[in-house]
């Protein structure tokens, strides 16, 4: 049993019980899995995504997945368009968007 204190002994004097990850999110963090939504827009306007769960990583690239979900989206644009090729006037930075080859 937990002391709480006394005259003699104000400290507690027993350990905690449950970590404060396990206290704040009901489990540790480091056994809890992180997905990640992909995206990606092609030179065709076409939008593809997929849910993925990495398993392993390389410093700050993935190399392995255990699962990779595709996600069906519209073959029609959804209603954003973004031209990437007209700077903004918004005085803001202005930021060179190039596709990549494949």
């Amino acid at each position: 049993m937990c002391r709480t204190g006394s005259r003699k002994a104000p400290a507690p004097t027993c350990a905690a019980l449950i970590s404060r990850d396990e206290a704040q999110f009901g489990a540790q963090l480091d056994d809890m899995p992180l997905w990640f939504l992909l995206y990606e827009r092609h030179e065709d306007g076409l939008l593809r995504a997929e849910l993925s769960l990495p398993v392993r990583m390389s410093g700050k690239y993935v190399t392995q997945w255990q699962v990779r979900i595709p996600i069906d989206l519209p073959d029609s644009d959804p209603g954003t368009s973004i031209d990437l090729d007209r700077p903004s006037s918004d005085g803001g930075p202005d930021v060179l968007v190039e596709f990549l080859q494949a």
